[in-house]
């Protein structure tokens, strides 16, 4: 009998996708046509927008290129559970690798044989696109939902806030718990809302608000006071500029709460959208400030933030790069001469916009760096095989060095591990690395 894998995803769309139920068609299918499943790789609850987030997927792309590889057949369920790419070049280029290596690919569950003919070839583009259409029509419906809840004042998300508290409704209006960081819902028919918190954090906010609009005190020395007192902050560590500015600038403060600032739909990366569409649905929870003194606060920070246009703005951050050789946020917060990361962020959209606007790259990605900056896993991996042929080897230290290459963390989460990558170029180290299995040395 030939030896076959099975690779098998589910994500929450419809029992019909379960994995169960994937299993027991490919093992009906490889016994009609003796085939032998000697393993199978299943990705649970796993989106197929990409191949982050999928490290079954990972593991058994690193097994097709296993010079060890004991199987001969990949059985999949349909493309669908393949991938939902929005690119449908991105599918059928893993499908190609696989087919490189001298797997065979077969999607049981469709109505042709991938056979390399060019109906086959057609239908699988057509099916690729469709799988990608069928995404991003949920994607739409689901953001219009959200949207539609949150017009109604329910929470879409998010941590509870300082001074707030999330309470768990049932389907009536009628509280149920109130929940912890870290606890969602667990009927679909629940909803969450925002309720007022412990008064001793209700007590600061009203404080920072007094000493910045009253006192006349910018943010830093607020911070600085709050930490000699030793008042709670929001993260649990000191306060710091950025957590102070963010308060102040939080409509729930004067009852308002705000949805939509940004967007990642379809595993896009996290974007800022144009305040006039957030969605603000005044009086849903009772003030903590007066929308004076609330006022008052954002004209104070309007007022500060002119007094610096862009080009003030970056030539701080210049400064910074100049002094240290590099810019991270514990440098731009240290910085009492320049505002801090929340002011960049809201600035420039992102903090690596404003990185980018003085020529830096950072060796290790940051939130808000945009994914395309490295080009797509192919492309990475074509780096690092031709930092491999110019250099004879490759180790973590190499990785950190080459600023055109994400950072070995950004890498590890992509691709599932180091050990994955090396064995995808075909690559073996003459030593043990960090995070190397014992056994592989």
């Amino acid at each position: 009998m030939t030896a076959a894998v099975a690779y098998v995803r589910a994500s929450a769309e419809h029992q019909n996708y379960s994995t169960g139920h994937q299993t027991s068609v490919l093992q009906t299918y490889a016994a009609e046509r003796g085939l032998e499943i000697v393993r199978t790789y299943g990705d649970e609850g796993r989106s197929g927008l990409t191949l982050a987030g999928r490290p079954a997927l990972r593991r058994l792309f690193a097994d097709v290129l296993s010079p060890e590889r004991d199987f001969k057949v990949l059985l999949v369920y349909d493309i669908s559970r393949w991938g939902r790419f929005q690119d449908p070049d991105e599918s059928a280029h893993y499908e190609f690798v696989c087919r490189q290596a001298g797997v065979r690919v077969v999607y049981c569950a469709e109505p042709f044989d991938n056979d390399g003919s060019a109906m086959a070839n057609i239908m699988k583009h057509i099916k690729r696109e469709m799988a990608g259409e069928f995404s991003r029509d949920l994607s739409k419906k689901v953001a219009l939902g959200k949207a539609r809840l949150a017009q109604l004042g329910f929470r879409q998300g998010g941590r509870r806030g300082y001074g707030f508290e999330r309470l768990l409704i049932d389907k009536d209006g009628n509280p149920k718990i109130i929940l912890e960081d870290g606890q969602r819902k667990y009927f679909q028919s629940d909803r969450v809302v925002c309720i007022l918190g412990p008064e001793h954090e209700r007590e600061v906010v009203r404080r920072i608000f007094k000493m910045f609009t009253v006192e006349g005190l910018p943010v830093a020395r607020i911070a600085a006071r709050l930490n000699i007192e030793g008042a709670p902050s929001p993260t649990g560590d000191s306060w710091s500029r950025g957590v102070v500015s963010f308060i102040l600038a939080d409509e729930r403060y004067v009852g308002t709460l705000v949805y939509g600032r940004s967007t990642s739909r379809l595993k896009t990366g996290n974007r800022p959208v144009p305040s006039e569409h957030w969605i603000r649905v005044k009086g849903a929870i009772e003030p903590t400030v007066s929308t004076r003194t609330f006022a008052r606060a954002q004209a104070i920070t309007r007022t500060r933030r002119e007094r610096l246009d862009d080009k003030r703005f970056l030539s701080g951050l210049r400064r910074v790069l100049d002094k240290h050789g590099t810019i991270n946020q514990v440098l731009i917060g240290a910085d009492k001469k320049i505002p801090c990361v929340t002011a960049y962020q809201r600035r420039f959209g992102t903090l690596f916009e404003a990185y980018r606007r003085i020529g830096f790259v950072p060796t290790k990605t940051i939130r808000g760096m945009p994914r395309s900056i490295y080009g797509t896993d192919t492309e990475i991996l074509a780096k690092l095989r031709a930092l491999l042929d110019a250099k004879g080897y490759l180790n973590r230290d190499l990785i950190r060095d080459t600023t055109d290459v994400p950072s070995v963390s950004w890498l590890q989460r992509q691709f599932g591990s180091i050990t994955a990558i090396y064995k995808m170029l075909g690559y073996e180290p003459a030593k043990t690395w960090r995070g190397r299995p014992r056994s592989a040395s």
